[in-house]
């Protein structure tokens, strides 16, 4: 395996590596690889570069943040939020078409049309048909009454149409032969 092909395979050993590189942090990532690498010293030692390293902790805690981490991790807010905001919606409309489903599946109250009488098949109770059936017969009564008194009216109004028309259709008639017996007498014998 070529050194190019290895450095390419991602293992345990160089995944921090790779992941800092992909992250934007390669800069942190070598500076802790470069720490790792130091061979151990002895204790006493180590014991009195702790004060150092707690003042490099620092300087890298004051450091300015990643300008392209930022920028990602305010990218994956915003997608988050967006997402949040789709499934709100997408719950108010499935919760909406619910509600709309289950009033369109409740029972809807027995409707007798004006045509039809109803039929004890359609009720559940006597009391709910003997009512129905009142209101059927009161209802067909009053529309026969109404339709009568429509009928009355428009005969009415036909006649007076038809007597304005004849009165209308005399006096030309008179005007007629007023004229002609002016002009010509013989012509009326």
């Amino acid at each position: 395996m070529s050194e190019k092909e290895a450095g390419q395979v991602l293992t345990s050993e160089n995944a921090a590596e790779f992941y800092a590189e992909r992250l934007g942090l390669a800069d942190r990532a070598n500076e802790t690889v470069a720490v790792e690498e130091t061979p151990a010293e002895p204790v006493q030692e180590a014991q009195q570069s702790e004060p150092e390293e707690q003042e490099e902790a620092k300087t890298t805690e004051e450091k300015k943040p990643n300008p392209k981490l930022e920028r990602r991790f305010s990218e994956i807010t915003k997608q988050r939020e967006e997402a949040r905001a789709e499934a709100r919606r997408e719950r108010e409309a499935r919760e909406a078409l619910e509600a709309r489903i289950k009033a369109l599946e409740q029972p809807k109250p027995t409707v007798v049309e004006e045509d039809q009488e109803p039929q004890p098949s359609q009720f559940q109770d006597a009391f709910e048909y003997a009512k129905a059936l009142a209101e059927y017969t009161a209802d067909k009564r009053i529309a026969e009454m109404k339709k009568q008194e429509a009928e009355e009216r428009a005969a009415q109004e036909r006649q007076k149409v038809i007597e304005s028309w004849r009165v209308r259709c005399r006096q030309p008639r008179r005007i007629c032969l007023i004229l002609m017996r002016s002009w010509h007498p013989a012509m009326l014998s």
